[in-house]
């Protein structure tokens, strides 16, 4: 018994069940042992594809467990409730995962009690409740690491991982399944090995790293017909077969789809023949045979109603195929209802951290439902189905959209009279991998323009970017890049841009990483665009929208200053001139109507505590983190609380919980603005946490900021605002002032980093 226990993690469900193929002499029958013995055969069964005969050795050992009120009652229900999610019978499974942890927590057995929530953080993700499945992950781990169960803290952390993965977080996801499999190799657990493995080239393949998640697929299959779990051999054949496809290698890829069928089939669970049918389908869009794709599509749509996740991309196929057929009203109604299905399925998310990476998995779907509006003559409901993806954690957590937002393709919102009402120009950019757009909004008429694709254009951000940060003065030294992102993002539109006036940006992708106005205008002499625009970075047209009608309400007033901290520890030096840029900051401001917390006064209770929504201005002077896997764990970092060391940070996740009603945020810390953008969120970080608390504006840094520049940077924008400037027009002033001085601070490496965010 304990020789197939052993067996079972390393796949040997062959052996395990020669160990235990012979029935139990009778005096050693009719007891725990036996139920032990048929609970061991009927998770070898199952894993070999056996079901019916893992339900009869199941039924066997409950009615053995009735019969002498058995302690075992929680682990057989726990092993049924694994058996019956292998069916896809996720609500008979978890009614039995529920009745095993009552008795588990009675019995106060912490191992099965994690086991349990384990199982149950399972059954969440394939039902595709991933906030849930997060949740019992947590609570399983928290039981498991009390009692040093390792291979159960390895279940979690590629549970949780899996859940990262559903969500469009692949990066996190990958850190989670690259860990788990180190842990199962040093446990022995062969099976889990295999999943990480696969699931490892999942999340590279999502990330666009082709030849790594090949690799990764291939050790998983390697192992998994080492140990012949075909289940693992489907899985890993079905996504080879994608890769292979999406690499215009045919033939290759029909071979492993085939192969993966063949499997499918004599498993004999229906719902092990999605996924390679769904290749399938698209190997025979490929091959031409629109009749055999358009039959497997519609068949398909109806067999994963329960798997929303892969219905929309069902549904979005389909409706690509009719659009080819010129079957219009049918492919305009396929998108929608891809739009729909995933719509639904991100309503059932609460959490907002959830929410936020969410918007990945369906920014294919909303690219091909705006590409063939785009390419039908309908550009404007393009640009309002683009906006419907921006920012919308944001929108939602504002109060400014609903959940439900669908019918926000229906609105009534007028982007020509925002412009008009805005005083400037919108240009809304969608990156693409075929080809990308940038809508120009003016007050008169709406222009599309199609612009180079992503990765074109990111190629040069990336290139521009780091010739900005090595502190080039491109006035002196021309940069093709500077001025080729100038001709594709700007100048198309530039007849619709009067001179001084302001525009406001809607980026995306790579483009939240760019400052527009540090870009090169050729004419009539080499010149940063600053020159020639007031530029406000915003996320969305709606979001815009919200920013006109604060614009006319009343703020509060004063000035919350925290900053000039005491460093923490070695990893953040003294800021030599935080003082200096402090009180340049202080005296705009009379004593009865600022509060300022230096130095040993600057801990992150200060802000807490200081009824923050009071302030019309609140002005960081710190150093900051952007976290780039987690970015709502950014933080200014302030001095040690005393009596309470470990307390230095405030975090982006607590500053979004205090309501704001500032004029301006001014994060005067490195990496403010984030290290991660979001499809469709943008970047998140600091300046994220704070347009979600409600500042009107927000001023951040791209990245990191000059010490010695910053102090001058600062008391220019206030002098600025102090002559009746909005905080968009004295920003732009004070860097105009380091540009046009003479010394080093010209180069827009030190004017460059702070953006202006329009917020609520």
């Amino acid at each position: 018994m304990l020789e197939a226990t052993a067996k079972v993690p390393q796949g040997g469900y062959m052996e395990a069940l020669r160990l235990l193929g012979a029935d139990l002499p009778p005096p050693l029958a009719g007891g725990d042992l036996e139920i032990q013995q048929r609970m061991l055969r009927a998770i070898s069964e199952a894993r070999l594809g056996q079901l019916e005969i893992a339900d009869r050795e199941l039924r066997r050992a409950k009615t053995v467990c009735d019969l002498t009120h058995s302690r075992l009652k929680a682990e057989l229900l726990s092993i049924s409730g694994m058996v019956a999610l292998q069916h896809g019978e996720t609500e008979a499974a978890d009614s039995m995962f529920h009745d095993g942890l009552e008795l588990a927590r009675k019995e106060q057995d912490k191992y099965l009690l994690s086991v349990i929530q384990l199982n149950l953080s399972l059954s969440a993700l394939q039902k595709e409740r991933y906030d849930e499945a997060l949740d019992w992950s947590r609570d399983s781990a928290e039981v498991a690491r009390s009692i040093n169960a390792e291979l159960i803290l390895e279940k979690d952390l590629a549970n949780a991982g899996w859940a990262y993965y559903k969500l469009g977080d692949p990066e996190r996801a990958l850190t989670n399944f690259q860990q788990a499999e180190v842990q199962a190799a040093r446990c022995g657990a062969t099976m889990d090995r295999i999943r990480r493995l696969h699931n490892a080239g999942l999340a590279q393949y999502q990330l666009h790293n082709r030849k790594e998640a090949e690799a990764y697929y291939q050790r998983a299959l390697d192992l998994a017909q080492s140990v012949q779990s075909l289940d693992d051999i489907l899985d890993t054949n079905t996504d080879l077969a994608f890769l292979l496809l999406e690499s215009g290698e045919l033939k290759l890829a029909k071979e492993k789809c085939d192969a993966a069928l063949r499997i499918a089939a004599k498993m004999g669970d229906k719902s092990d023949l999605d996924e390679p049918m769904f290749v399938q389908a698209l190997l025979a869009v490929k091959a031409g045979n629109r009749k055999t794709a358009d039959d497997l599509l519609t068949k398909l749509e109806l067999a994963s109603a329960d798997f929303p996740s892969l219905r929309w991309k069902v549904q979005d196929e389909l409706a690509k195929l009719y659009a080819e057929d010129g079957e219009l009203v049918r492919a305009d109604e396929g998108f929608r209802k891809s739009i729909n299905t995933f719509e639904e399925q991100r309503s059932t998310l609460e959490n907002e951290e959830s929410k936020l990476p969410f918007f990945t998995n369906a920014s294919q779907v909303y690219g091909d439902y705006a590409e063939y509006l785009v390419n039908h003559g309908r550009p404007d409901e393009a640009l309002k189905l683009i906006d419907l993806g921006r920012a919308r954690t944001l929108l939602e957590g504002l109060g400014i959209a609903k959940k439900e937002s669908r019918s926000m393709l229906r609105d009534n919102l007028d982007p020509r009279n925002l412009a008009h009402r805005l005083g400037g120009p919108i240009l809304s950019y969608w990156l693409g991998p075929n080809e990308s757009y940038l809508w120009a909004i003016s007050s008169k008429q709406i222009r599309l323009f199609k612009l180079p694709n992503e990765a074109e254009i990111s190629q040069r951000v990336r290139r521009y970017q780091a010739n900005v940060e090595r502190s080039n003065d491109f006035l002196s030294i021309d940069s093709e890049s500077g001025r080729k992102l100038y001709e594709s993002l700007i100048e198309p539109a530039q007849p619709m841009i009067p001179k001084g006036s302001k525009v406001f940006i809607i980026a995306d992708g790579s483009l939240n990483q760019l400052n527009f106005e540090t870009l090169l205008v050729p004419e009539p002499t080499l010149h940063y665009w600053i020159e020639d625009a007031v530029v406000v970075n915003a996320s969305s047209i709606r979001m815009l929208a919200a920013f006109v009608r604060h614009s006319r309400a009343k703020t509060p007033g004063g000035l919350l200053l925290i900053g000039d901290a005491i460093p923490p520890d070695a990893t953040f030096q003294e800021l030599p001139n935080a003082s200096r840029e402090a009180a340049a900051v202080e005296k705009y401001f009379p004593p009865d109507q600022r509060e300022v917390f230096t130095r040993e006064k600057a801990v992150p209770s200060a802000y807490l505590d200081s009824h923050p929504e009071r302030y019309a201005y609140i002005h960081f002077v710190a150093h900051g983190t952007a976290s780039r896997m987690t970015p709502l764990e950014s933080a200014v970092i302030l001095s040690r609380t005393p009596g309470d060391p470990d307390k230095f940070k405030l975090y982006a996740r607590d500053i979004k919980r205090y309501p704001l009603r500032a004029e301006l945020v001014t994060i005067a810390a490195c990496y403010g603005s984030g290290a991660r953008a979001y499809a469709g969120e943008g970047l998140v970080g600091l300046a994220w946490a704070f347009l979600r608390a409600g500042s009107h504006y927000v001023a951040g840094a791209l990245w990191a900021v000059s010490d010695s520049s910053t102090p001058q940077l600062m008391d220019q924008m206030y002098a600025a605002m102090q002559r009746g400037n909005t905080p968009d027009i004295a920003m732009r002033e004070a860097k105009l002032s380091l540009l046009h001085s003479q010394g080093t601070f010209r180069k827009p490496r030190y004017w460059g980093s702070f953006q202006m965010y329009a917020g609520s």
